[in-house]
């Protein structure tokens, strides 16, 4: 009856964003004092708008951009002096391999003690087209959808193009309906699914109510729990909540419901149910998926961050640098940069394979040298606070005449295979270093102890992105 086809489109485009779980690390830093800022550091594309309730509770929203240039990780800022300690999200999470975007909100937490929140509030989820309904009736047209929770509940909220929300006329009825799913479900395998209706109320027929559907007629709606309904009716907002504990005590929701990482494929739809026609869609959202997770303010900084790793490797005329960040605090850089003997900054790559629990691998960009270097300088704020580590080129004394390792790969960009020609005479007749290949995240994707000095390797089935090959102490950046 009310199992949107639409919904299948949802679950198609939620099923692959599943494997990278975004948002699943989130960490703060404290800005400075005078610019009275927090930083927000998480690990999805850099799309996602950070939303939260200033000092005056008014809901507002900062963009987000890709954090030094890793594509899975973004950065934003909000108000050191926020009126709520949590934040949501929202936008589009890319996925940076194969270039796809997907909609992602990961709604703000409100402790069920403060109860509903005003709509206002609500983090956005969707919005949808003016004047799309089938029927040309305003109350059935879908203008936006809006989502809060709390330990107990969830709320839905649904604006339309009008000032009233009527069930029925005569003997036509209308439907408003928040929908459910299992983002991982098969579509093909007429998942169930589950709906805060808010319909007319007909004895022993049909009532407002949480439902699991099953199928698309009457009988197959089971009501599993009840929902209240509050309108806005000045703002063209109903609000719809259920308690999450009856979708728990569900077993076909509990079944795939983690709530380590509670993610929900979500959409809404109106209906008009007439005797003649049955239920017919009047106006459907797209579908998104929504993390129903808090995101609290936590953050310190007693401690200051550390630099340690640092390796530096000679390509030609150009030096690479690289080093491992950690801070106890697990703050990370505003930003960060190098210097060597005085010159320019030069941009560094951010490398984060699991969280800042397990340090930042930075990667500089080539840097033009035409001497022999004698101290390079890394630079960087933390918790508003300036910082700096110099470093003595270990061999500025030595001979720089002396032959040095060569390193080449081609082509760059890689289409499918990569070349790489490899040459150490300071080595002669001894083994070659260890190839290996990394990718954005830091996971090692390919490596031959014993390389031939000249070879090639397939990377056909890789994904599409930023590589580090790595040979000895040399570094080489390729794409794919």
């Amino acid at each position: 009856m009310l199992k949107c086809k639409l919904l299948v489109l949802l679950l198609l485009i939620i099923i692959a964003a599943l494997s990278a779980q975004p948002l699943s690390k989130i960490y703060f830093s404290p800005g400075s004092e005078t610019d009275s800022y927090i930083n927000v550091l998480f690990n999805s594309g850099a799309y996602l708008d950070i939303y939260y309730l200033d000092q005056f509770g008014l809901l507002q929203n900062q963009n987000a951009t890709l954090y030094m240039g890793n594509e899975e990780w973004s950065y934003g800022s909000i108000e050191s002096t926020p009126s709520h300690p949590w934040i949501g999200m929202q936008g589009t999470y890319s996925i940076p391999m194969n270039r796809n975007r997907f909609g992602l909100a990961n709604p703000i937490y409100f402790p069920q003690a403060q109860g509903l929140p005003h709509h206002s509030k609500f983090c956005p989820v969707e919005s949808d087209l003016t004047g799309d309904n089938n029927f040309g009736l305003n109350h059935l047209d879908i203008l936006e959808t809006k989502i809060a929770f709390s330990e107990e509940k969830l709320h839905f909220a649904i604006r339309v193009n009008a000032n009233s929300f009527p069930t029925s006329s005569g003997l036509t009825f209308y439907a408003y309906m928040g929908v459910l799913g299992d983002p991982a479900a098969d579509p093909n395998s007429n998942p169930t699914v589950f709906g805060l209706m808010n319909t007319v109320n007909v004895a022993g027929v049909i009532s407002p109510g949480l439902y699991k559907i099953t199928g698309t007629g009457i009988n197959d709606l089971e009501q599993i729990g009840s929902i209240e309904v509050t309108n806005y009716e000045a703002d063209g907002v109903m609000v719809l909540s259920c308690n999450l504990a009856d979708l728990l005590a569900d077993p076909d929701f509990s079944s795939w419901y983690d709530p380590q990482y509670p993610l929900v494929s979500t959409m809404a739809l109106t209906n008009k149910i007439t005797l003649t026609g049955g239920t017919q869609t009047a106006d459907e959202t797209a579908g998104m998926s929504v993390l129903l997770k808090p995101i609290a303010l936590d953050y310190s900084n007693a401690h200051n961050p550390q630099i340690s790793g640092i390796t530096t490797a000679m390509e030609s005329t150009n030096l690479r640098v690289s080093f491992d960040y950690y801070d106890q605090d697990l703050n990370h850089p505003t930003w960060i940069k190098v210097r060597v003997d005085g010159s320019a900054d030069y941009h560094l790559y951010p490398t984060i394979t699991g969280g800042i629990e397990q340090g930042i691998r930075f990667e500089s960009e080539d840097i033009p040298i035409v001497d022999s270097w004698q101290e390079l300088e890394i630079d960087y704020i933390e918790g508003g606070v300036n910082h700096l580590a110099q470093y003595q080129n270990p061999v500025s004394n030595q001979d720089q005449h002396a032959p040095l390792p060569k390193l080449q790969l081609y082509p760059n960009p890689v289409v499918s295979r990569l070349y790489f020609s490899l040459e150490d005479p300071g080595r002669k007749d001894e083994p070659l270093p260890a190839l290996r290949i990394y990718n954005l995240r830091g996971q090692l994707i390919y490596e031959e102890l014993s390389p031939s000095i000249k070879g090639s390797v397939d990377l056909s089935q890789a994904p599409a992105g930023l590589y580090f090959l790595r040979w000895g102490d040399q570094f080489k950046r390729f794409v794919h």
